[in-house]
């Protein structure tokens, strides 16, 4: 006899939570949205007067941000985009760690090669500081770096170089994304 006045006295508690949840939805949703534009406004503007090749990988890279349901997955298929279009082997993504103190590889994108593997695993072992290694260095510096030769460089410039001649890795190019 009381379970259905106890319902009744439950269904505005359960509206109530119903609709704070479908408000913190919709407001996570206009967040990513709102990323998502600042994004793609943002290739666009890199991209005014562009021709060619350049303008081939902003058609590409547009449609693949919009498509992401995060921010996290529209840098994953940037890298994926960039190194198929420019025929690199692997790219890495590395992100800030436990409090920003240090970065930790958190995704990678490879070729099928499966050698590959090793210097993927070798890299997921590195942790880098600020300043530190070529990610670390473009993390403090918030610019793009270029190395045309990593066999040719120091350990403490390009910390995989002694792997790099193993996996027939000549160049290194890294960016940020701010």
């Amino acid at each position: 006899a009381e379970l259905p006045l106890a319902l009744k006295r439950a269904k505005p508690f359960v509206e109530q939570v119903i609709a704070q949840k479908t408000g913190s939805l919709v407001g996570k949703s206009l967040a990513l949205l709102e990323e998502n534009y600042q994004l793609v406004s943002k290739i666009s503007e890199i991209g005014q007067g562009e021709t060619g090749e350049h303008f081939l990988l902003f058609n590409k890279l547009i449609p693949a941000i919009t498509k992401a349901i995060s921010l996290e997955q529209a840098i994953i298929e940037v890298v994926k985009i960039i190194c198929t279009s420019t025929n690199w082997v692997v790219g890495e993504i590395w992100m800030p760690h436990e409090n920003n103190l240090f970065l930790r590889m958190k995704h990678y994108w490879a070729t099928d090669d499966r050698k590959l593997d090793k210097f993927i695993e070798y890299s997921r072992g590195f942790i880098f500081t600020s300043g530190e290694g070529m990610p670390g260095r473009i993390w403090i510096s918030k610019k793009p770096e270029w190395e045309n030769d990593v066999l040719k460089t120091s350990n403490s410039t390009f910390l995989q170089s002694k792997f790099a001649k193993e996996f027939d890795i000549r160049a290194a190019f890294g960016f940020p994304v701010l």
